[in-house]
């Protein structure tokens, strides 16, 4: 008997942790150097310079680029980390009024 509650206690002390170590879904996967999102099924095409971080799903922002070469300006040479990285972000928001309607509420400076 004291062995089978042993056992019981180890397994529930052992399960949680493996569950705990389960990998997070991302919001969609890169093949091929090409992004597609898992949700709104969008590519983008990702350049070899560029390095890609996924987000979480149930985030707005969705893909994270960052230029791994890019140039520092002749007048930065002396200082390279005061130059800044390129860095493009993916937002993804749903809305509800038509296309041309949110495109005049974003250029609007009264909208």
């Amino acid at each position: 008997m004291k062995r089978l509650l042993i056992v019981f206690l180890a397994l529930l002390i052992c399960v949680p942790s493996v569950l705990a170590r389960k990998k997070s879904k991302k919001s969609g996967v890169i093949e091929n150097n090409v992004y597609t999102d898992a949700k709104y099924n969008f590519q983008v095409t990702i350049l070899e310079n560029w390095e890609a971080k996924l987000q979480k799903p149930k985030k707005m922002h969705r893909l994270e680029l960052t230029q791994k070469n890019h140039e520092i300006p002749p007048e930065l040479m002396q200082f390279p980390s005061m130059a800044m990285v390129p860095v493009l972000n993916f937002h993804i928001g749903e809305v509800d009024m038509p296309p041309a309607v949110y495109v005049d509420s974003l250029v609007s400076k009264s909208y």
